[in-house]
């Protein structure tokens, strides 16, 4: 019997075969950078809803750009703002608690970056709390 190609678990819009099948069940912590706090929806809006980065990972463009440590997502967001300055990005950290029931993580790309994919029903934006904020550069 095959497996299917997209999870019920996942809104109907994610690509299929997404999340992969080596992506991890979520429980702990996760940080976030957004524009807003307290957090808005649209800071939760993946690349695939907000039309963007069309070139770019299919099924990563379906999840959410989080980080597990506080150190990588600092880092992280120091190297984005230094590196493009007329980029706007949020220099609001935020975390939130996840546990099983919200979805999987994986890591895909360098320093501490995992993609967050959200069980549907999740409302991504809800339940963060604010970490601190990063002078812009």
């Amino acid at each position: 019997m095959s497996s299917p190609l997209r999870s019920e678990n996942y809104p109907d819009w994610y690509v299929e075969n997404c999340p992969p099948a080596d992506a991890l069940n979520v429980e702990g912590t996760i940080y976030r950078f957004v524009e807003s706090f307290p957090t808005i929806a649209n800071d939760f809006l993946s690349y695939h809803e907000m039309g963007q980065r069309p070139n770019g990972k299919p099924c990563e463009r379906c999840g959410l750009s989080v980080f597990h440590s506080i150190d990588d997502i600092r880092n992280s967001l120091r190297h984005l703002l230094k590196a493009y300055p007329g980029k706007q990005y949020g220099d609001k950290i935020v975390r939130r608690e996840l546990s099983v029931s919200d979805g999987k993580t994986k890591q895909t790309g360098k320093h501490g970056h995992h993609t967050w994919w959200a069980y549907k029903g999740v409302t991504r934006h809800e339940l963060f709390e604010f970490v601190e904020q990063l002078p812009n550069h």
